[in-house]
């Protein structure tokens, strides 16, 4: 279970307190160097440091990254203010790149908010898909993401799979070097059966298909095939022991279809002397059951 960090009343996942101090860090730093180039007369040059947290807090928190922006170009306004005035060049150039702090911040905002809704779409398209569905890395098959329909089809847990390589999933070493070599080629595959190993190491028959969507990015649909097989293996079982019975009968027995022998058992052939390889496909000779 992720650790949270407790501020206020609110839980704060770590990796959101690292950045939020990061974020400070590099904000006080901005200022203070800000406050000593003005102060030293040595111009505005220094306030490009502002930049580090405002496209930093941008990217990861688009909308709190623009009041950051917002509140470092007052705070730069400010102080440029109580130096540089009334310095007019020197006070419309910062004002210039104050204002570029919060065009740089909305722009940076506008693709990441556009770069989200892609993938909000993406993943609903994902999660509503009939099919499992595991995107994956071309080059190493790292899981990069799978929808819940793949995870109840083999009970492990979306933290798992993002620990997990495609061909981890598969039951045996045969059929990772046939499913490397299969994406190897290059090719768009659009039907390939394999054995997926669940979490309690039950085998289930899959079939996959996969295409690239990006340079190294594949999608691959897994439909579960595995009580078809199943069926087909027990029907398979069945017709094998139903010849064997046949086969050992004593009585002789030939099935006729459309006037053209299709199965006949060793006894008829024994003792008409009907050859194995002949009597399929070739109407029979039978003797005049009257004399």
């Amino acid at each position: 279970m992720e650790r949270s960090d407790r501020l206020s009343g609110y839980e704060i996942p770590p990796i959101d307190f690292i950045r939020f101090i990061i974020i400070s860090a590099f904000t006080l730093v901005g200022i203070t160097i800000t406050i000593y180039s003005f102060s030293g007369n040595l111009g505005t040059l220094y306030a490009q440091i502002f930049y580090i947290p405002i496209i930093y807090a941008t990217y990861f928190y688009p909308r709190k990254g623009l009041v950051l922006a917002c509140g470092c170009a007052v705070v730069y306004e400010f102080f440029a203010y109580f130096y540089i005035f009334p310095d007019t060049t020197g006070m419309i150039l910062v004002t210039v790149e104050a204002v570029l702090f919060v065009c740089v911040s909305a722009l940076i905002m506008y693709y990441r908010e556009k770069d989200t809704a892609v993938e909000v779409y993406d993943q609903s398209i994902i999660e509503t898909s009939p099919l499992g569905v595991i995107l994956f890395d071309k080059n190493d098959y790292t899981i990069r993401l799978n929808n819940t329909l793949i995870e109840h089809m083999l009970g492990y847990p979306s933290e798992d799979f993002a620990k997990m390589t495609l061909p981890d999933l598969l039951s045996s070493p045969e059929e990772k070097e046939r499913f490397a070599q299969a994406v190897a080629s290059g090719e768009e595959i659009r039907s390939f059966e394999t054995v997926f190993m669940t979490r309690e190491k039950k085998p289930v028959w899959v079939n996959l298909a996969w295409n690239r969507i990006t340079e190294n990015l594949m999608s691959c649909t897994v439909e579960d095939i595995n009580k078809f097989r199943l069926a087909r293996m027990a029907a398979d079982k069945i017709d094998a022991q139903y010849r064997q019975v046949t086969d050992s009968l004593p009585t002789c027995i030939v099935i006729i279809r459309d006037q053209y022998g299709c199965v006949c058992k060793p006894a008829f052939r024994s003792i008409f002397r009907i050859y194995a390889g002949r009597t399929p496909g070739k109407r029979p000779d039978l003797p005049d059951p009257s004399g």
